[in-house]
Parts: structure tokens; C-alpha cells; sequence
């Protein structure tokens, strides 16, 4: 039975608020880091005073208009999906929504400050591919739930049925952010930015830890019942 439009609606507005807020968080990690990096430690008058100026006044803004971005490039092509009546498993879906992967490439917080004719670059982008793709599958999932749903907690509770399966795929969501992080890491000649490419990746790393520690304790204490 197909499912009625008025209801993905309602469950896109719970994912769309969940996922706000999963941004939010991980810009506010960001953020303390940076902060705290200020606090101390050698150069901390040069170099660190020219990092938050630089985060303060372009990366943070570009950071979370390119997130919000992102966002809704997952969830409007899944809803195009499910509304045209399109599987994971038929064979043309993964073709469908990587048409879309040029508008999620572009706006990705790691691709954003990396140079394209970087030999590592092609790699990067293979991976966001892959977890944009990875996203737009379980978001499909989610928006495609019928039935009577109170809140975002309710709704991963039909979807996934266990706690374990839930965290699972938040692990595998997250990995794909640790991938990319980690061929930066192996060559930071890839970041397209103007100082301190190691204290940016250090806290580039804290921040993706933090982040993924925190979701996955969303997910235990969303449902431990």
C-alpha cells in the first residue's frame, strides 16, 4: 500500500529537525575546540589568534550554511525517491541519487577546504559519495514509515526495531565522515587553507570523536526502553 503523502511530510519535518540539531551539535564541538586550542600552547599569539579569525569570520559561516546545504540535498532526494515509488534494491536507484551527488560533494565540510587537483582528492570524493549515497538509503527508509508516530524517537523505533541496528547505522554513517578525515590526515598538503593545517586537523579529529560519541549516546538514551 502506498504510503500516504501527508505522512512523509510529517516524518520529513521529525528527520529535518533531528538532523538540525545533529548539525548544531557538531558546529558547536567545532567551535569549544577551537576555543580551547586559544587557551594556550606555543605560537598562541600568532598563529592561533589568525585560526580564530579565520573560523569566526569564513569558516564558521561557510560551515553551517554548507551543512544546512547537505541536509537538505539527503532529504529532498530521498523524498523524490519515495515519492516516485523508487527501492534501494531496484537497479537504477543508485544512479537516480547520485545525480544529486554534485550539490552534497561540494557542500561536504571536509571537501570544502581541500584542493581538487590534489592527488588524494578523488579519494575523498568516492567517499562522500558513498556516504551520501549510505544516507539517502536509510533516510528513505525513515520518510517511508506509515502509521501513528510521536516524535523523530518514535519513528527510528518502526524503522530500526532495536537499539543495536540504529547504532549500527549511525556507526556506519559516522565512519564514512572518519574515512575522509583520515586521507586528509595521511597528507595535509590536500587543505586549501591559509595556517596551522595541523592544529585545523586536530581539531577536525576532536571534533569528529566528540560528535560520534554524543550521537551514538543520543541513540542509547533515545532508546533505552
Amino acid at each position: 500500500m502506498p504510503i500516504d503523502r501527508t505522512l512523509i511530510e510529517r516524518n520529513y519535518r521529525l528527520i529535518e529537525e533531528r538532523m538540525k540539531i545533529q548539525a548544531d551539535i557538531s558546529l558547536r564541538f567545532g567551535e569549544q575546540l577551537i576555543d580551547e586550542e586559544f587557551k594556550g600552547g606555543l605560537s598562541s599569539l600568532v598563529v592561533r589568534p589568525t585560526v580564530k579569525l579565520f573560523y569566526s569570520f569564513y569558516a564558521k559561516k561557510n560551515l553551517k550554511e554548507a551543512t544546512i546545504k547537505q541536509l537538505y540535498v539527503v532529504l529532498n532526494t530521498a523524498k523524490e525517491l519515495l515519492l516516485v515509488d523508487k527501492k534501494p534494491d531496484d537497479p537504477d536507484f543508485q544512479e537516480l541519487v547520485l545525480q544529486n551527488s554534485r550539490d552534497y560533494i561540494k557542500n561536504d565540510s571536509t571537501v570544502l577546504y581541500c584542493k581538487k587537483k590534489h592527488p588524494n582528492f578523488r579519494r575523498l570524493i568516492e567517499n562522500v559519495k558513498e556516504g551520501f549515497l549510505f544516507q539517502v538509503k536509510h533516510t528513505w527508509m525513515l520518510l517511508g514509515i506509515n502509521g501513528d508516530i510521536n516524535g523523530y524517537t518514535d519513528l527510528c523505533r518502526k524503522a530500526y526495531k532495536t537499539r543495536e541496528a540504529m547504532r549500527e547505522t549511525m556507526i556506519t554513517q559516522m565512519d564514512f565522515i572518519g574515512r575522509g578525515i583520515s586521507i586528509v590526515e595521511s597528507d595535509q598538503s590536500i587543505l586549501d587553507v591559509p595556517v596551522a593545517r595541523s592544529l585545523i586537523m586536530r581539531v577536525l579529529r576532536n571534533g569528529y570523536e566528540q560528535t560520534r560519541a554524543q550521537f551514538l549516546r543520543d541513540i542509547d538514551n533515545d532508546l533505552q526502553t
